[in-house]
């Protein structure tokens, strides 16, 4: 990928963050990037296509982490792995995770870009990770992976100083031991 594409994609989600995709303008945009708006407008053609190229880079470290399980683990081993595995990924894609936290809550549903090209793999993926692990994909099951999603979002855009009077040692790390342990209860593996 070209170095100034992964510059604007590094430091997007930001601008979308803190703005909202209706406050963020092309100009913000580019001049947080470091960048020209026709530099912008040439790798991504509009305010859209970054927006989008945002999105596309958050749902690929995503389904990146739903495919990474320690093989010969038990379910509830490969469960508290995954989840802690997400979280990780969450606090560190800080910013694009607020994104989407940011365009639901202002839209009250998913982008329709997500909405087209991710949701469908996304719950493929869950489907198959709930035969994996040896569940049924059962209402129960699909309904605890979205209430662990939406677990992982909130605690990833959360600020570990904001969680460290709550825990003993590492906020982040004490928090991907939590959110395993409320999943290994949510799909009844204990």
């Amino acid at each position: 990928m070209h170095p100034t594409r992964v510059q604007i994609l590094n430091r997007a989600p930001k601008v979308f963050a803190d703005h909202g995709y209706a406050g963020a303008s092309t100009r913000t945009i580019a001049d947080a990037c470091d960048v020209n708006i026709g530099t912008l407008a040439y790798h991504f053609g509009n305010k859209q296509g970054v927006y989008e190229a945002v999105l596309d880079q958050i749902y690929e470290v995503i389904i990146h982490h739903l495919a990474i399980a320690p093989e010969g683990a038990t379910a509830s081993e490969r469960v508290r792995h995954l989840t802690a595995s997400l979280y990780r990924m969450g606090v560190n894609n800080r910013d694009s995770i607020r994104v989407l936290l940011r365009h639901v809550m202002t839209q009250g549903e998913l982008p329709e870009h997500v909405q087209n090209k991710w949701s469908p793999l996304i719950l493929t993926t869950a489907t198959q990770l709930l035969s994996t692990i040896g569940l049924s994909e059962d209402p129960d099951n699909r309904m605890a992976l979205l209430s662990l999603n939406h677990l992982i979002a909130r605690y990833a855009v959360s600020e570990p100083k904001d969680i460290q009077p709550f825990t003993d040692g590492d906020p982040i790390e004490a928090t991907a031991r939590h959110i395993g342990e409320v999943a290994v209860k949510l799909l009844k593996l204990q």
